[in-house]
């Protein structure tokens, strides 16, 4: 998928999307309803504790064909759930996505042929049911 980008840098939008819906920075939220309410046909009370699970949404296949998959040209990729929705949207969203896009311009000119490093160990996330982050990514790539 790297190739695709830099052969079309114009995709490099699009694999922002893809990589916040794949990798989603924070996976879930709790919330709590303030009045009653039904959700996929279960009816919760006022006060009922709920757990969003955005990693989980951001995998639904019924939104995302083959959700799997890390695709740069998925038509879709911007309906990711990262940054949540509604009056919870996070205020940063625009920040995140420049920043983002910024670093894969600069990646995109300037390395290729990302490979791990095999003299480490394989990269491992830190476990938490709230945020995704790694611990270790060692890799190796040859200057564009």
């Amino acid at each position: 998928e790297l190739t695709k980008v830099q052969d079309d840098p114009s995709l490099i939008t699009n694999m922002v999307e893809e990589t916040l819906r794949v990798e989603t920075p924070v996976r879930a939220l709790f919330r709590r309803t303030t009045k009653p309410v039904t959700l996929g046909g279960v009816d919760l009370p006022e006060g009922q504790l709920m757990m969003l699970i955005y990693a989980a949404a951001n995998r639904d296949e019924c939104q995302f064909a083959d959700a799997a998959a890390f695709e740069v040209e998925r038509e879709n990729a911007r309906e990711q759930m990262a940054f949540s929705a509604g009056p919870h949207y996070c205020v940063g969203a625009a920040l995140a996505r420049l920043e983002i896009r910024v670093a894969f311009e600069e990646v995109v000119k300037r390395m290729t042929n990302f490979r791990l490093d095999p003299d480490h160990p394989a990269p491992t996330h830190q476990p938490s049911y709230i945020l995704r982050g790694l611990n270790n990514l060692h890799i190796l790539f040859d200057k564009a």
